[in-house]
């Protein structure tokens, strides 16, 4: 081992051991609270397994790289919104963090690493898993509209006809009455004439 590496290995134990107690510590709040982490909480555990990923490369740790790359890629579709948390096991994850503590200290000590891939395939099912269950409520529970109650009909008030003045008829003109003739024998002015008795010629002579 080249004195680089060396420098390389202490930087890399030092800033390790960082990143895994900020994983740890955010999964742990999880798991207490059962409320998934967001915001910069989740942007925190994301940048956390880039690091070490990046640090793990660096000083030629193959199986670490892998389990930092996993760990990313979960984290990151965990924030884009395409795994949900409901369907991680957070068990899984500090199952990941001992197992790179794991290999760290048997590379101290000059002994063979430990056997990480069922650690990878089991993140790999979480990968599908947590896809899954974001994707399901999707297909399950079909979105519905809400319909606001309809405002009750009240009829338009019925506006009372215009008020109509009684035409006025003009008054019936009196009946004239005819004169009614006097049906009595006309009176004449002149008397009739009275007969006087005629004397008999015979006795004027005599």
């Amino acid at each position: 081992m080249t004195a680089l590496q060396e420098r390389l290995l202490i930087a890399f134990d030092s800033e390790y051991q960082t990143v895994l107690e900020s994983i740890r510590s955010n999964l742990t709040r999880v798991e207490s609270s059962g409320e998934p982490l967001t915001g910069p909480a989740l942007d925190e555990v994301f940048r956390m397994a880039h690091t070490l990923k990046g640090s793990a490369r660096v000083v030629e740790f193959h199986n670490i790289v892998a389990l930092a790359h996993r760990m990313e890629t979960l984290f990151s579709k965990i924030r884009e919104g395409t795994i949900s948390w409901e369907g991680i096991s957070i068990r899984v994850l500090f199952s990941v963090l001992d197992a790179i503590e794991d290999i760290v200290s048997a590379f101290k000590r000059g002994m063979a690493t430990p056997e990480t891939q069922p650690i990878l395939n089991a993140l790999d099912t979480q990968l599908e898993v947590g896809s899954s269950s974001a994707v399901a409520p999707l297909v399950q529970e079909p979105k519905l509209t809400v319909v606001p109650p309809l405002a009750p009909l009240t009829a338009p008030p019925i506006s009372n006809p215009p008020e109509t003045t009684p035409a006025v008829l003009p008054a019936a003109a009196p009946e004239s009455k005819a004169p009614i003739q006097d049906l009595s024998p006309a009176k004449t002015s002149q008397a009739a004439p009275t007969l006087s008795p005629q004397t008999s010629p015979v006795e004027s002579e005599m």
